[in-house]
């Protein structure tokens, strides 16, 4: 196993989950990863980001497109929804678009 894939295991364990979106990389976690651990992120980013992106290709062909297909929608979704001032359906479009789709420009915005 690369130091890589023990770094990423690591993190995996303390609850993290990892995305790529264009260049940048996303962390999620439920607690902060330790800063020992994401200064060895940050110095590992391109061997993780190369990880992670073989890890994608996996992803069907159908999640990606209709990732692609739906993202317009959802954005008008939301944007009627703040029209309308109707929360609900606001927060429901931002976690669609976010958690579902991985809209960079959504993800971009909520960090």
């Amino acid at each position: 196993m690369s130091d890589v894939s023990r770094l990423l295991e690591e993190c995996r364990i303390l609850g993290a989950s990892f995305r790529t979106v264009g260049r940048r990389i996303f962390v999620r976690a439920d607690e902060p990863l330790p800063g020992p651990i994401m200064e060895a992120l940050r110095a590992a980013k391109p061997q993780i980001r190369a990880a992670i992106d073989a890890r994608c290709w996996a992803e069907s062909w159908v999640l990606r497109e209709w990732r692609r297909l739906s993202i317009p929608d959802w954005r008008r979704i939301l944007r009627e929804s703040v029209e309308a001032a109707d929360l609900e359906r606001q927060e429901y479009a931002l976690w669609m678009l976010g958690e579902v789709l991985q809209d960079a420009d959504c993800m971009e915005a909520d960090e």
